[in-house]
């Protein structure tokens, strides 16, 4: 802290900064004011430093996250973290690859959080996104890397955020709450009634939107964050939930059941039939529902919830299943390292075997076919039957996730901490690398080709494709 001065202007800017106030940013540019400047753990997140002369202070743990620094000159006591985590318009069109790719243009970087590979990002619109990490606080970002606001609440884990159709926030944590907040990332309400952590939210038709948690329960909740029910009859922690076409919810839980609940959350039919929790579900084109557990089985049922179908074949449980177009379905494991398709009635078809570890997830092409990427280190190409087209070699660990681009083209990014740019065959084009950290998240920015936002362990960088 500032010691202690006989100048009485110097003793009352010493009381704003111990009572951690606005002042720090007229602290500093009151600097030729004060004969001793040390900082050491001054809070200047977000503060405007540009242009200042700060070599006299002390600002070896001070935090410089989001601070604005272009110009800004300073003493050894400032560590080259600390100026990656503020924000420095000049390094807008620089680039940071080491070694360069011509194929990537980096726009800029941003300190993020100290997570790990749950970083992720969400696109709120054209405009925005939101970053989320280990910590308690996303953040609001514009698409040119200026941070908005920074969501502070939460005490507990963040589990999620979504966008609600008038562009409020909607957050959730294992703290037991959700949060409101406005489009500009102020708080607007705080939801509490579960009673363990909260898992998952869905925006429902009408404003309302519905929460579900490891206390078994699921909370159906007006557009201002008024409860309007408790659904109750889990007898386990809930892993996921939607609305049905006609209004409906779906629920599944580690208690091996579905449940089907009326519009206002009124039970209606228990579906029993897997042998272990259950990954997932959803409402196929025709009305029937989809399940899928860790007992390795597929289920198909009729709109009411009554079994048509058990689908066995996989060896390994069973990590997601996607309907196709023409009505079938693929699935695959994250254990067996296969992929398998199924006509509409639930018949095998096709085994796609190649990979030589788990499948972590698969994506269909937009000219029929999929793209699938694995445990293994490989993405593998498939035609719409199932036939294997090549192999796309070049990562050294697994894959963490893959898009297929606009223009035909691949993105993959893994363990390895590369991303990687693949040709429409499948040709290796380049790899880029961030400065530090996995890359947790990679998501296209809408209505621009080629611009992608991506979040390592410490960073949120904005990258332009060639």
């Amino acid at each position: 802290m500032i010691a202690v001065n006989d100048d009485p202007l110097v003793n009352g800017l010493r009381a704003v900064l111990e009572a951690q106030d606005v002042g720090f940013v007229a602290l500093v540019r009151l600097s030729g004011l004060l004969p001793e400047k040390d900082f050491r753990h001054a809070d200047l997140s977000g503060a405007d430093l540009r242009d200042q002369d700060l070599r006299a202070f002390d600002l070896t743990h001070a935090v410089l996250a989001g601070a604005q620094i272009a110009g800004a000159r300073f003493n050894h006591t400032v560590s080259a973290d600390q100026r990656a985590s503020a924000f420095d318009e000049r390094w807008m069109g620089l680039s940071f690859d080491n070694p360069p790719a011509p194929w990537v243009r980096v726009r800029a970087r941003r300190y993020v959080d100290r997570g790990r590979s749950r970083n992720r990002i969400l696109t709120v619109s054209s405009t925005r996104l939101l970053s989320s990490g280990n910590s308690n606080t996303p953040r609001l970002w514009d698409w040119s890397g200026r941070r908005i606001a920074t969501l502070l609440g939460h005490t507990g884990e963040l589990r999620g955020v979504q966008v609600l159709s008038n562009g409020r926030l909607l957050s959730w944590s294992q703290d037991k709450t959700l949060r409101l907040w406005d489009p500009a990332g102020d708080a607007i309400a705080v939801l509490r009634g579960h009673a363990d952590s909260v898992e998952g939210t869905q925006v429902l038709s009408g404003g309302r939107f519905l929460s579900w948690s490891q206390d078994g329960t699921l909370r159906l909740w007006d557009a201002e964050g008024g409860e309007i029910a408790v659904l109750r009859g889990h007898a386990d922690w809930i892993r996921g939930a939607q609305e049905l076409g006609d209004g409906r919810f779906l629920s599944w839980s580690h208690d091996q059941t579905l449940r089907l609940w009326d519009a206002e959350g009124g039970a209606m039919a228990v579906l029993e039939g897997h042998t272990n929790w259950i990954h997932g579900a959803q409402e196929l084109s025709n009305g029937r529902i989809l399940s899928w557990s860790e007992d390795q089985t597929i289920r198909l049922w009729d709109g009411e919830g009554r079994p048509l179908a058990v689908l066995e074949g996989h060896t390994g449980f069973i990590l997601d299943v996607q309907e196709l177009r023409d009505g079938r379905f693929l699935s695959l494991s994250s254990i067996d390292g296969t992929l398998r398709l199924w006509d509409a009635e639930g018949r095998a078809i096709a085994v796609l075997e190649g990979h030589t570890k788990g499948v972590l997830g698969a994506e269909m092409l937009p000219g029929g076919g999929f793209l699938s990427w694995s445990r293994d280190r490989t993405l593998r190409l498939w035609d719409e039957e199932g036939g294997a087209i090549t192999v796309l070699q070049g990562h050294t660990g697994w894959i963490i996730g893959a898009q297929v681009l606009s223009d035909g083209r691949l993105l993959s990014w893994s363990r390895d901490r590369t991303l990687r740019l693949w040709g429409v065959s499948g040709e290796p084009l380049g790899d880029w690398k961030p400065a530090s950290g996995h890359i947790g998240d990679v998501v296209a920015m809408p209505k621009h080709h080629g611009r992608f936002a991506v979040i390592s362990a410490r960073y949120l960088y904005f990258l332009d494709l060639a």
